[in-house]
């Protein structure tokens, strides 16, 4: 018996197939890009996600400020002097309110807040209650020895202005309706006012 014989299989390594492990590197690369590609798509939905739960505590903390002052809302409304003479019940009740209007105003002017979302949450508000609490703010504005309005250099409850000003001409419309539609004393009953 022959040294060539005597292993039991002949081994050769010269015809070796390039094609196939070619084959199999190409599987390999395509297998790591598509795991590459769904951990990128993965984290972009938890970009995504994070951001959208980021916005939602935002709505949820300014709906909670809006929230803290309804009763002063209607201590405004109700108490409406043409002689400018405000009760110390209506100026703690503008103080609160105006200091969370300018809140929410600046979160918005400077991007905080979702600005359609804001338009469409509290867009009307603002211009409501600017309308009811700009005599008073002018006021405060002058008692404080600062300008008038916002072209003299006014700082005071700047972004509630500033905000309500910029909603005004939006919903202009709505707030005539609103102001047309309103009942008079002359349009109630007894059952009505009371």
């Amino acid at each position: 018996m022959t040294a060539e014989n005597f292993w039991p299989f002949i081994y050769n390594f010269n015809p070796f197939d390039w094609s196939a492990l070619s084959a199999v590197a190409a599987l390999l690369g395509l297998a790591i890009n598509i795991f590459l590609l769904a951990t990128v798509y993965i984290g972009y939905r938890s970009i995504r996600d994070g951001q959208a739960a980021h916005v939602s505590n935002i709505l949820i903390w300014a709906a909670e400020q809006m929230d803290s002052i309804k009763e002063d809302i209607q201590v405004i409304r109700n108490n409406k002097d043409p002689h400018n003479e405000f009760s110390d019940e209506y100026q703690s009740s503008a103080r609160r309110v105006s200091a969370i209007f300018q809140r929410l105003g600046y979160m918005a002017h400077n991007g905080l807040i979702n600005p359609i979302h804001f338009k469409n949450m509290w867009g009307l508000s603002f211009v409501l209650m600017w309308q009811e609490l700009e005599p008073w703010v002018k006021h405060l504005r002058e008692k404080n020895g600062e300008p008038k309005t916002l072209s003299e250099g006014a700082f005071s409850r700047v972004d509630f202005e500033r905000m309500a000003l910029k909603y005004e001409k939006h919903f202009s419309e709505i707030i005539n309706r609103m102001q047309n539609t309103q009942p008079t004393d002359e349009d109630l009953t007894d059952n009505d006012k009371h």
